[in-house]
């Protein structure tokens, strides 16, 4: 076995039955508090401490890769993207 596949298998797993919902709950906690922090400051950063490699090997997309895309409607981004249409 090469290094790097190797590497793969030890850092890279299948997804456990509760990695859907747990990555629902971000979505919903993030559209949801983002706009009120985005309200009171212009910048925010996330930091999840425990995030793994952001790809399971069954498919779906890890936490990173989840927070990474989910918008926030408060964002001046979505925000100008809703009033040009």
């Amino acid at each position: 076995m090469r290094r790097g596949e190797e590497l793969r298998e030890r850092t890279i797993w299948k997804s456990d039955p509760h990695t859907q919902v747990k990555h629902l709950v971000y979505r919903h906690y993030l559209q949801c508090w983002m706009g009120k922090i985005l309200q009171k400051f212009p910048e925010a950063t996330i930091v999840d401490a425990f995030a793994g490699p952001g790809v399971y090997t069954d498919g779906p997309t890890g936490s990173p890769i989840v927070v990474a895309k989910t918008p926030s409607s408060s964002t001046p981004r979505a925000r100008a993207s809703a009033s040009s249409t």
